[in-house]
């Protein structure tokens, strides 16, 4: 599964949210979960847990407590080299 997909499906996130951040990275929309380095993981993690107000990944303020990006962070950094 590609990243921009995985990213996509979360909850409030679309395709504009999605190419801002992969850009930050940089990373192509179409790389698949599996073929991230952890280096690309982790990074990829660090942007959706720091909660930086100022860019559209940063937290949530209508959510409380654990976010979905959470979550998705976890699945990149536990599960490295599961194909999606």
């Amino acid at each position: 599964m590609a990243v921009a997909e995985l990213l996509i499906s979360q909850r409030r996130w679309g395709q504009t949210r999605c190419r801002k951040l992969l850009a930050q990275l940089p990373m192509s929309e179409s790389k698949t979960v599996g073929s991230m380095t952890d280096r690309q993981r982790h990074a990829l993690a660090a942007m959706l847990t720091s909660g930086d107000p100022d860019h559209a990944w940063g937290a949530d303020p209508l959510s409380s407590g654990r976010t979905d990006s959470h979550c998705l962070c976890q699945l990149l950094v536990v599960a490295p080299g599961k194909s999606l």
